[in-house]
């Protein structure tokens, strides 16, 4: 029996060495001899799931790609990444070094938000302290109502686009952090 799985995990391996040249021909003399793309991806997996097992309300989600000759396709779909309808879209974009954005959440409102150049830092505050996440092309993030959110060290030529679930209405903002701990029964965060 454990041959059986051993014999059908190498053919598997083999397959999938065998198609990762297919996207990357340049690269299989690297990729052939060694497992170091099986290593990669084992590692990256564990740190997604420690990432999504960080929020309670938001979720880290990574995005598919396909990468060839021509270039990276990055690709999110409604339903199955992004789990609301979309009904504004916005990008944020040549913010100047030191500068930040957000600052703020939203009573009603859920965003999904994406990177499609460069990367920022994310501080997510679902009201029982706040974590910084890295967001860059291949990993996006599903912002849930009553969510406080900062983005800050914006690499130079980033964009954010930001796909939201309704309208712009101010009344749905919460711009004061006090208000925002009042409206989450949240304790009060150090140093504020």
């Amino acid at each position: 029996m454990l041959m059986l799985i051993g014999v059908g995990f190498l053919t598997a391996l083999k397959l999938c060495v065998q198609a990762r040249h297919t996207f990357y021909p340049s690269r299989r003399a690297a990729i052939a001899p060694g497992l170091g793309f099986w290593i990669q991806l084992i590692q990256s997996r564990k740190r997604d799931m420690l990432r999504s097992c960080d929020y309670k309300k938001c979720k880290s989600i990574l995005l598919p790609q396909i990468t060839d000759r021509r270039g990276r396709l990055v690709f999110a779909e409604v339903v199955e990444h992004i789990p609301f309808l979309v009904k504004r879209v916005f990008a944020i974009s040549d913010v100047p070094v030191g500068e930040s954005r957000g600052r703020h959440a939203h009573r009603e409102q859920k965003q999904f938000l994406m990177m499609l150049s460069g990367s920022c830092n994310i501080m997510i505050d679902e009201g029982a302290g706040a974590l910084m996440e890295a967001l860059d092309m291949a990993r996006a993030l599903y912002v849930p109502a009553r969510v406080w959110l900062e983005l800050s060290h914006f690499a130079p030529g980033s964009i954010c686009l930001v796909l939201a679930s309704d309208r712009f209405d101010e009344a749905d903002y919460v711009r004061d952090y006090s208000e925002f701990e009042q409206l989450v029964g949240a304790s009060p965060r150090m140093g504020a």
